[in-house]
Order: C-alpha cells, then structure tokens, then sequence
C-alpha cells in the first residue's frame, strides 16, 4: 500500500509504498512492513520525497489478570524520512 505524509510549510510531503506479511501463531501476531520501490500513479504529478520504513509489530497474549484479557505490544521501527527535514521539524 502507499501512503503520503503531509509535512509543514516549506517541506516537501513524504510518501511511503510498502509491503507487509502478517504472521499468526498460536497466541501471538507478527506484522513486518518494508518500503518496497513500486511506482505510484496518483492520476497527477505530486511533489514528494520518497521515504523508506522497515518495521515489525509483534502482538502476544498474556496470562488473565483479574479475569481481564491482556496482551504486549512490542514495535521496532526504522525510519528514512528521506531529503533534508530541519531540526526544528523534528
């Protein structure tokens, strides 16, 4: 799928094409996106700046506490916002 970030004023708008797998287990979810260099037609030209992601979620149960469901989130992200971004943007 793609996606386009609005930046501020001044800033080129990022976007980002990625692939996912998502992978089930007995209780626990993975999901692993990577930015992939799949062209987009938008129907007309657009001003970006092509980022890069590569992530992993991985969703897992845990035992019942209280008699409530619970689970752990763990997410490892890595971003290129590519170009040149400010550091007042950041």
């Amino acid at each position: 799928f793609a996606t386009v970030k609005k930046m501020p004023f001044m800033l080129d708008n990022r976007e980002f094409v990625i692939r996912y797998l998502v992978k089930s287990e007995e209780g626990k979810v993975m999901v692993a996106l990577e930015s992939v260099d799949d062209k987009i037609d938008y129907g007309a030209k657009k001003r970006m700046v092509r980022g890069l992601i590569r992530s992993i979620y991985v969703i897992e149960d845990l035992p019942l506490r209280g008699g409530a469901k619970q689970c752990r989130m763990t997410l490892v992200s890595q971003l290129d916002a590519g170009g040149v971004i400010p550091t007042w943007v950041v």
